[in-house]
């Protein structure tokens, strides 16, 4: 399956959710390390075959010092955690800033994406090419579909029992996506 633009989903917490968002061809899943332990994130990692896998700080009041023990590809930091990075740092970064946060980012990192956080519709016209998009519940993919965005971010889903999940609103924002 394949998606009309990238789409990221972040408080993966299980596998059933992680291989479904990898079914659905999603192509970045996000881990939270205050939620979901090294060896969880090994053993769903290591399940999975396709998405980039990330670990999502950005809610951190300081980066977790044990980072390096999630393999990772990606990480997802705000703006004002920039510096906290070490600067032996190699990985890709998805960094969440306001529309006037992006105009003073100057980083020794690779930036892959931007992630727009309290923006709206008029903002989205100046808003860089690789940005991603949070959406939220019942908002309209359609109106947003028309904007030249990198992508959008989803949250995940927790697992009401151990292999029950509702996918109904990813679903609904995946199936949106599909190339026809």
């Amino acid at each position: 399956m394949s998606l009309k633009t990238n789409v990221l989903v972040t408080n993966i917490t299980n596998l059933s959710e992680a291989r479904y968002c990898a079914g659905m061809g999603v192509q970045f899943l996000a881990f939270d390390p205050t939620v979901v332990n090294t060896q969880t994130y090994k053993d769903i990692t290591g399940w999975l075959q396709g998405p980039k896998f990330g670990i999502d700080v950005s809610g951190a009041t300081q980066l977790p010092s044990d980072l390096n023990e999630f393999a990772h590809d990606f990480i997802i930091v705000r703006f004002d955690q920039l510096h906290e990075l070490p600067s032996s740092y190699n990985g890709e970064l998805f960094v969440k800033v306001s529309s006037e946060e992006i105009g003073r980012v100057k980083s020794r990192f690779s930036i892959r994406f931007f992630i727009l956080v309290g923006w709206s519709k008029n903002e989205l016209s100046l808003a860089p090419v690789n940005s991603i998009v949070p959406l939220a519940s019942g908002e309209s993919i359609d109106d947003l579909i028309e904007f030249s965005l990198a992508g959008f971010m989803l949250n995940g889903v927790a697992e009401s029992k151990p292999g029950l999940v509702d996918y109904e609103e990813l679903s609904v924002v995946l199936e949106k996506l599909e190339e026809d």
